[in-house]
């Protein structure tokens, strides 16, 4: 069973999550309306680089309100790259195109950061 403290930094991780995808897709989506020549996965790149600052400072000072071992965060966002890349790709292969195939990718990578950013990022 889950103790309120943990509940409520889930609900924090949830948060700082949501701002971060958000980020992350209105820059891909301004990349996208205003150079629309740009490839997905540049524009996705590009995206998640503006994210991983919003996402790092948030979870710094909202969500564990201790440092992040900056190389352990980001080791562990890479790593989220490669799974919301690898989400991409296959959006695209599928047929899917602009934020069709971009918003999956993104909110599938933020839901599986929580536990490596507890247990290993973020731990004490």
């Amino acid at each position: 069973m889950l103790t309120f403290a943990e509940l409520w930094q889930i609900a924090r991780f949830g948060a700082v999550g949501l701002i971060a995808s958000a980020v992350h897709i209105a820059t891909a989506a301004a990349l996208l309306k205003f150079w629309p020549a740009t490839n997905e996965l540049w524009a996705n790149l590009a995206a998640y680089s503006v994210a991983f600052t919003t996402s790092l400072i948030g979870h710094q000072y909202f969500t564990f309100r201790r440092r992040a071992r900056f190389l352990r965060f980001l080791a562990m966002s890479l790593c989220g790259f490669l799974v919301n890349n690898g989400i991409l790709i296959t959006a695209l292969w599928a047929g899917l195109s602009g934020l069709e195939a971009i918003i999956p990718a993104v909110l599938v990578a933020a839901a599986s950061s929580y536990l490596l950013s507890r247990v290993w990022v973020f731990s004490k």
